[in-house]
């Protein structure tokens, strides 16, 4: 009688299915490592290649280039990844910077736009000159020498609150108009130098452009009036002195030049 070893086919399948998954759970393990390791070399070689040589800056205004790179603390030299980050830092230590932007170009070339906020005038207060933005927001003070020469001052205006960081107690019309001026006066190419308000109020609004004198009265038909401004305005000689007399719709306007007293 011959020796049969009877082998329990069940338990060898078993065992194979066993070892099949052991091995099987490997490899997730691996693939996950060669990822890690991929991406671990496409960040090194970036930090090393990508390097930004040229920042074409636009938008800054109330900054310089040299400003806006000590802001985000940027160099020639920094790699893309670094851009990124510091564009995202809080720029709330900046008042007049509303918001930064980063468009990569090529793999040395990135443009950073910044968004400033629109200060529409300056209204004097004590010594200094305040920062009024669009919001009606003070955003920062000034000595009067060193006022942008493109903003207006602000005046017959009062308020309880002048704080920075706060916004002014004025009439909401108030900011509105203000800011229509500005965006006139920017549209337009001219400069207006003084927007003066009555108490607080937009029914007798007095401008000051040059060595002339508006006589801009309140703000209906503010197009047709503005537009009769700048035609008139066109047409009399710079160095001469006046007052311009605007009609309720900007059609019955005359000027009335300065008389010298001997």
């Amino acid at each position: 009688m011959s020796n049969i070893i009877h082998i329990n086919r069940d338990t060898k399948v078993k065992n194979n299915e066993s070892n099949k998954n052991d091995n099987g759970g490997y490899k997730p393990i691996i693939k996950a490592l060669v990822v890690a390791l991929v991406l671990i070399a496409i960040i090194i070689a970036s930090t090393y290649v990508f390097r930004i040589k040229e920042f074409e800056i636009s938008g800054n205004r109330l900054y310089s280039k040299e400003e806006v790179m000590k802001i985000l603390d940027l160099e020639a030299g920094d790699n893309i990844f670094q851009v990124y980050m510091n564009s995202n830092k809080s720029i709330r230590d900046y008042s007049y910077v509303e918001k930064v932007t980063v468009e990569y170009v090529n793999y040395n070339k990135v443009k950073i736009k910044v968004t400033e906020k629109q200060i529409i005038g300056y209204i004097p207060y004590m010594s200094e000159l305040l920062c009024v933005d669009k919001q009606g927001y003070i955003l920062d003070y000034v000595k009067p020498e060193d006022r942008d020469a493109d903003i207006s001052l602000i005046e017959g205006i009062s308020s309880e609150v002048m704080v920075v960081g706060e916004k002014i107690q004025i009439p909401e019309e108030i900011i509105q108009t203000c800011y229509l001026f500005y965006k006139s006066s920017e549209k337009n190419n001219i400069f207006i130098e003084k927007i003066k308000f009555n108490n607080n109020m937009t029914d007798k609004i007095i401008l000051q452009i040059g060595n002339k004198k508006i006589e801009f009265g309140n703000t209906e038909f503010f197009t047709e009036k503005f537009k009769a401004m700048i035609e008139i305005i066109a047409q009399i000689p710079k160095d001469e002195s006046g007052t311009l007399f605007l009609g309720d719709d900007g059609r019955k306007n005359y000027y009335k030049k300065n008389v010298e007293e001997n």
